[in-house]
């Protein structure tokens, strides 16, 4: 009788160690809820040992790297917030606010710093025919946690060819790694449009003219200083001349 009791304790304790069990694994292998850490996250990006710059070059170089999983994105970009090309503060969504998909891509890792980690990402807009590229610097702290984020470089074009026009708009960013974690940026807008000339006695086909010149259309440089924690601090703009803008 004693044995048998026991037996009927100890099956009753096994079950419940089961059910404990059960427990602790369900939650892993539901959807949406698999453990990732930061070093998971940072293992997907390549290293790349030194990197001058990204411009008209190379730019079209990384489009192709992995797409980042939406689990990492929720966990180490969704809503965390980088400068774009004028200074405004932005985040990391999903969709465009033309409500086009976004897709995320691992590219690199860099060494800037051994107080924090620099990756850099790239950002597709899904279906927009001028979008060239657009890669984004991240800084993180040691243990994984958001430091500040900076748009690297991007290009956005369009080119038409008609019978009696060509119209060529183009925005960009260029940047360069400078000594002593500086960075350079060269930021130009235009909208040229060369038009055929009715005059039949102008042996001159076409000429090059500006559509505006207004605030949309710009050609700057600017500095910036990659602080000791990370931050990105701008110490440096130049206003160029539009008239001197090239494609």
């Amino acid at each position: 009788m004693i044995m048998r009791k026991f037996t009927s304790q100890l099956l009753g304790f096994l079950l419940i160690l089961i059910a404990i069990g059960c427990n602790k694994i369900a939650p892993n292998n539901a959807e949406g809820s698999v453990d990732i850490s930061f070093e998971d996250f940072m293992a997907s990006f390549a290293q790349i040992a030194d990197i001058k710059g990204i411009n008209q070059e190379n730019g079209l170089d990384f489009r192709e790297s992995p797409e980042i999983e939406m689990v990492y994105f929720q966990s180490f970009l969704q809503d965390k917030s980088y400068a774009n090309h004028l200074t405004e503060k932005l985040n990391f969504l999903e969709k465009t606010i033309d409500n086009q998909d976004i897709t995320y891509r691992f590219v690199s890792q860099i060494f800037l710093d051994s107080r924090f980690h620099s990756l850099i990402i790239s950002a597709n807009s899904e279906g927009d025919p001028t979008h060239e590229w657009a890669y984004y610097l991240l800084n993180y702290t040691k243990d994984g946690n958001y430091i500040d984020g900076i748009l690297l470089s991007y290009r956005n074009s369009y080119e038409s060819d008609e019978t009696t026009e060509k119209v060529s708009q183009s925005e960009y960013r260029y940047v360069s790694f400078l000594p002593k974690n500086q960075l350079h940026f060269t930021d130009i807008s235009y909208d040229n449009t060369l038009q055929s000339r009715v005059n039949n006695s102008d042996d001159i086909p076409f000429s090059l003219t500006a559509s505006s010149d207004n605030d949309t259309q710009y050609f700057r440089e600017s500095w910036y200083q990659i602080e000791e924690k990370g931050a990105f601090k701008q110490i440096k703009t130049v206003e160029r001349n539009k008239n001197q803008i090239r494609p």
